[in-house]
């Protein structure tokens, strides 16, 4: 479609919001970095065309979006199977707040740029009081899991590239993005740091997602050594030959769940619960929020009381210098028999990659 132009004219007035956002000048999104378009993509493909691709601006108002907001609400998440799951979960919350949060910026460029109309009616819309009650305390839910399940969760994953990559970024709390990103120029061996510098998107790097995501990570023992596996000195640490990043992980992911799964896990978490667990564990081990705010990079000490503010009373600590503590003694034959298989990870020779998997059963065996 082509951009519309500053004088804009009466056929121009009736254009409908959604369409406006691909043809003014300065959409919302403009500047986003590619992960942000594509979900802005998606949100526009599967919830806001659909539903206003044809309607006129002025129709477009706050109690038309209210009564979408609440239909979208009991709707199940989207899927691209032909025979989809009949009992795939609701949208969440946040997913739904993105959608409303796209249409009102459509408006308010429509309103403010370009004086389409008088008004934008959407603002003030993401309040919480206009979304319903029970997904207002879905959103408070922090899902992760006891360490003891953790840790037969990790203990049944039989490949170990999937073991190190989970263990990595639940001791460390990377995204997924930004764990793939990771190189080992990045490892600081010498002051026990992993630096957060980027993240990558169907292998396109990318500014990781806010700016305090930017940051340094301490590493536990387990890190350190999974960190120490890798054979060569620069290059990415999650690949197979050090130049190709891996992508959306699909495979690794689904291996997570199938885990958890097998080790008798009745809600299993997913990926990016894996920063969750990060962040209990370290509650777990007794860290000062302010600690926890540094590891997480979290924007303000505020926000990690708000979202994790009942955790700190409701799981027992036990102080111990670092979290893979709390799930394996420190020394533990299992913790080395464990990591003993990271080397699978890097490409590593399949007989060796047997011998390790076959040492690392035995450990268990004798636990």
């Amino acid at each position: 479609m082509r951009r519309v132009s500053s004088s804009v004219s009466s056929v121009a007035k009736k254009a409908s919001a959604i369409a406006l956002s691909y043809a003014l000048p300065t959409r919302p999104m403009d500047g986003k970095i590619p992960a942000s378009r594509h979900r802005y993509e998606t949100a526009l493909r599967h919830h806001l065309l659909p539903e206003f691709g044809g309607w006129r601006l002025d129709a477009v108002t706050r109690g038309a979006v209210k009564a979408f907001i609440a239909r979208k609400a009991r709707e199940q998440r989207w899927a691209y199977s032909e025979n989809p799951n009949p009992d795939r979960p609701r949208l969440s919350r946040k997913t739904l707040v993105n959608i409303v949060a796209l249409l009102a910026s459509v408006m308010e460029a429509a309103a403010t740029d370009y004086e389409l109309v008088p008004a934008n009616p959407l603002r003030g819309i993401l309040r919480r009081k206009n979304f319903p009650a029970d997904m207002r305390a879905e959103d408070q839910r922090v899902h992760f899991l006891e360490p003891t399940a953790f840790r037969q969760a990790v203990e049944s994953i039989t490949d170990d590239r999937v073991q190190a990559a989970v263990l990595f970024a639940a001791l460390t709390g990377l995204r997924w993005g930004e764990q793939v990103a990771l190189r080992m120029e990045d490892v600081d061996f010498r002051r026990n740091k992993v630096r957060v510098t980027r993240s990558l998107y169907r292998r396109v790097p990318q500014p990781p997602k806010t700016s305090h995501s930017i940051g340094e990570v301490d590493m536990c023992p387990a890190v350190r050594r999974i960190l120490q596996a890798v054979p060569w000195k620069e290059g990415y640490v999650f690949s197979a030959d050090g130049r190709t990043p891996i992508g959306d992980g699909s495979w690794v992911k689904r291996q997570w769940r199938k885990a958890q799964a097998g080790a008798g896990v009745r809600r299993p978490i997913a990926w990016h619960d894996l920063r969750h667990q990060f962040v209990t564990l370290l509650i777990a081990a007794g860290k000062h929020p302010r600690y926890i705010r540094e590891q997480a990079r979290h924007h303000s000490a505020g926000f990690t009381l708000d979202r994790y503010g009942g955790l700190f009373e409701s799981i027992p600590i036990t102080p111990v210098e670092w979290i893979d503590d709390l799930l394996w003694p420190s020394g533990s034959g299992i913790v080395l028999a464990l990591l003993e298989g990271t080397r699978g990870l890097h490409g590593g020779d399949e007989a060796d990659g047997a011998e390790q998997r076959k040492a690392r059963q035995e450990a268990r065996s004798r636990r």
